[in-house]
């Protein structure tokens, strides 16, 4: 294995609430665009709609893993469009998903059934041929997800690979568990979260690669890492963030000498168990970072979305690039999931 390549993002695609494509998705969010709608039938407890970010392009008759289907479909094939031009009569591709941690309103058996159908719909094609994994672990899998992409790369089973995650909380099952839990922001629960849905994929090669077939990085990644947290939200106790503080610790490692993370992308979705979490472990770090305030949480323009939280976060930071509003090219990037994964993603802009 070629732990020295360095790995690029090459192109992302996005579904969210606040767009049907990555670059919409960016614009959307800086000019600070909102689609949270009322849901369609499901109530607080106070008998008022729940307020959520909705995917409304897709129908209300996609329900259970045919919405994470619709979701994941054209996100994928935008992610995938600069492969077009890649003379090759059958290109190997691992695909790797991050989906949530089984909850009510998602089972192992969707898991299944999403594999399959992605599975099916890329290996239509005549130039690809697919293998897609599924990581089944919450808001942290879209970055684990990166990782055994970027495996494959090193190990040179294939050029390219494709990393991403899909996630919705549109369901009966969820919204009335996440309710019961006390975790929705309702009109009494101010410190809850907004539910929301999406899709998001970035196609990645390395250096090398993208040299050799002409293409055009967007970003290279510096270095990913997940690790555990041993207090995470549910079970009753204090956390201080070493979790997350570690997982900072090992990608700021990578960091130039002399250079600062110029602006954090991450999940924090109202709750004060994250927010928390996050204000220990930046005060830790605190001399890596220009500010650690700069930054950019967007749940409020397009609600939590869960495992596709973190491709999405990745897409920002690039266009945010591309168009010269970022003050620098070191992008940190992280998401918490609730069972204790905790993962980070150190990002340097190639356009800035």
């Amino acid at each position: 294995m070629n732990l020295d390549q360095e790995i690029a993002i090459v192109q992302c695609g996005a579904r969210t609430p606040v767009g049907t494509s990555a670059a919409m998705t960016a614009a959307m969010v800086r000019a600070e665009v909102t689609r949270l709608l009322r849901h369609p039938y499901f109530e607080d407890d106070q008998g008022k709609p729940l307020v959520m970010g909705r995917a409304s392009y897709v129908g209300e008759e996609y329900e259970g893993a045919d919405r994470f289907i619709a979701l994941a479909i054209p996100a994928l094939e935008e992610a995938l469009r600069p492969l077009k031009g890649i003379p090759h009569q059958k290109l190997p591709l691992p695909v790797v998903i991050g989906v949530p941690e089984i909850r009510p309103g998602f089972s192992f058996d969707f898991i299944e059934v999403i594999q399959d159908s992605v599975t099916d719909a890329l290996n239509h094609s005549e130039t690809l041929e697919t293998d897609v994994t599924m990581i089944p672990a919450g808001h942290a899998a879209g970055l684990m997800a990166f990782k055994e992409a970027a495996v494959s790369i090193r190990e040179g089973r294939c050029e390219f690979a494709v990393f991403g995650g899909i996630d919705s909380f549109d369901s009966a099952a969820t919204l009335s568990w996440l309710n019961a839990c006390n975790r929705l922001k309702t009109s009494n629960n101010r410190f809850g979260f907004i539910p929301g849905e999406g899709a998001g994929f970035c196609l990645i090669a390395s250096t090398e690669i993208i040299s050799r077939y002409g293409l055009t990085g967007a970003a290279t990644v510096r270095a990913e890492s997940t690790t555990e947290e041993a207090h995470p939200i549910g079970k009753g106790t204090v956390c201080t963030g070493p979790g997350l503080s570690a997982a900072f610790a090992d990608v700021l490692h990578y960091l130039p000498e002399n250079k600062q993370v110029s602006r954090v992308l991450c999940d924090m979705n109202g709750e004060r168990y994250r927010t928390d979490e996050y204000g220990f472990a930046a005060l830790r770090h605190s001399h890596r970072f220009e500010s650690a305030s700069n930054l950019v949480a967007p749940v409020n323009r397009w609600g939590d979305m869960g495992a596709a939280t973190a491709p999405n976060l990745i897409n920002l930071a690039i266009e945010s690039g591309n168009n010269g509003y970022t003050g620098g090219p070191f992008q940190l990037i992280w998401t918490s999931s609730d069972s204790g994964k905790r993962s980070a993603l150190l990002l340097e802009l190639l356009a800035n």
